[in-house]
């Protein structure tokens, strides 16, 4: 809308033929330039707020889920036994592969783990995609993900079967099969 109006000025500006049209376009210009500078800034409602790791939020996945609410679960515990949460996954492979797990034992790439924040080691997982459908079973065996808005680090290979290995993360249904 702004640039309509500046190009009718400029337009303005070559067809004027007196000083005193110039100066009132001039004047006109300024207080637009002004009017727009102090417009408030719209914000959108729909988009989602900062994610902060200690919060639990409600987001829409879909037009066709609208009706579904979904929740992240960065801090999910034991007791939420075989409730659905919804989480933002990643993967990590051969940089840690061999590599000690908070947990003690050897990261494996090839095998189905995950590494939570909060969940106690030897909780079982079904993970399923939101985008491919795949679901694996996987179980928690070391500490992540540290990276803001990740809830869940899986495996290569658990990564792999759900088909996000060349997006590198994705939306995950979860569901806790039982805790250790």
């Amino acid at each position: 809308m702004i640039i309509l109006f500046y190009t009718i000025i400029l337009f303005n500006n070559s067809i004027m033929e007196s000083e005193k049209d110039l100066l009132i376009n001039r004047i006109l210009h300024i207080a637009l330039i002004f009017i727009f500078s102090c417009s408030p800034v719209i914000k959108n409602p729909n988009k989602p707020k900062s994610i902060k790791n200690s919060q639990k939020i409600e987001l829409k996945i879909s037009e066709q889920k609208k009706e579904n609410e979904y929740k992240l679960g960065s801090f999910l515990n034991s007791e939420d036994t075989y409730k659905t949460i919804y989480m933002n996954a990643s993967f990590y492979g051969s940089k840690f592969h061999g590599k000690k797990t908070a947990s003690g034992e050897m990261f494996d790439m090839y095998k189905m783990t995950a590494a939570h924040k909060t969940l106690p080691f030897g909780t079982e997982l079904l993970v399923t995609s939101l985008d491919t459908k795949k679901s694996v079973k996987v179980v928690v065996n070391d500490r992540g993900p540290f990276i803001s808005g990740r809830d869940l680090d899986l495996s290569y290979a658990a990564a792999k079967e759900l088909g996000i290995i060349n997006k590198g993360h994705g939306m995950m249904e979860v569901k806790v099969l039982n805790s250790k």
